[in-house]
């Protein structure tokens, strides 16, 4: 290079070139010197971005891991790394507690890939339960009780739960689901009840049975299904559907015999055999 420099300083002191010459000749000896010392630089594969992702996935770097996972998507989307960081983005999202999105993550995964092993064996239908199931909010003492709110996500959670139980009986994810499947149906029945009482104590008794009507059809032998049924009993009664009352407290009596309430029960049962017509 310094060589170069010496002989054009030459030329331009004897006058034997033109000035443009002499700058095209400067510029075209930086180019290719620059080149010399120029390295190339291949962009990472689409398996390069999704194992650097993984690499800070189970380091718990989720935000770096996470866009490892969508560029390796990216970079080649047909190949069997796209297909992997695609639910690494999903996992990640759950990791991340951002449970709607992980969710939504989960079920775009089983449209693209209805044969993958994740789809076949249960997996990502059980991440879509469980994500709905961790995104219903958690009460402090001083909050309303989980089941005096709005109850959208918990009804989410109890229908994909369901779901997954149905489709993948089978499934080693099946303990784990029919476990977060009892709980969500308990809080839906606790919102019912609830519903149901404030219906009565605005004396709306058609509201209020519409709402017990469907906590006993849809959750069966649950822990709950005591007080749906005696309630059930009492709004049948001040409605005056007094065959209804009685066939519902007839059968809350069969089954739940040993129960604290069995005595108003009797009594119910004694007021409607009187209010009925004598043969």
């Amino acid at each position: 290079m310094l060589l170069q420099r010496s002989f054009l300083m030459h030329l331009l002191k004897n006058n034997n070139v033109s000035k443009s010459i002499l700058i095209l000749s400067i510029g075209l000896s930086f180019m290719f010197a620059g080149c010399q010392h120029k390295v190339s630089k291949e962009l990472p594969t689409a398996e390069a971005y999704f194992k650097r992702g993984k690499e800070k996935y189970l380091a718990t770097q989720f935000e770096g891991a996470s866009k490892d996972f969508e560029e390796a998507a990216l970079k080649d989307p047909s190949s069997r790394w796209a297909v992997k960081a695609q639910l690494g983005m999903a996992d990640t999202l759950f990791l991340q507690e951002d449970y709607v999105t992980a969710a939504e993550r989960y079920r775009i995964f089983i449209d693209e890939h209805p044969y993958h092993e994740k789809t076949t064996d249960g997996y990502c239908a059980f991440m879509i339960g469980k994500s709905f199931y961790l995104a219903v909010p958690r009460g402090h003492w001083w909050s309303p009780a989980v089941f005096e709110r709005d109850l959208g996500g918990i009804s989410d959670a109890a229908t994909t739960l369901e779901n997954f139980l149905n489709k993948y009986p089978k499934s080693s994810f099946v303990s784990q689901a029919r476990q977060m499947s009892e709980t969500v149906k308990l809080l839906l029945v606790k919102h019912e009840l609830y519903v149901a009482k404030y219906y009565l104590r605005q004396k709306k008794l058609d509201a209020a049975q519409q709402r017990l009507e469907f906590t006993r059809d849809r959750f069966m032998n649950n822990p709950s299904e005591s007080d749906v049924w005696f309630l059930l009993g009492e709004v049948y009664f001040r409605q005056s559907k007094l065959i209804n009352a009685r066939d519902m407290f007839l059968a809350w009596k069969r089954k739940y015999e040993n129960d604290s309430r069995k005595g108003k029960v009797e009594k119910y049962l004694k007021e409607i055999e009187n209010k009925q017509p004598k043969a």
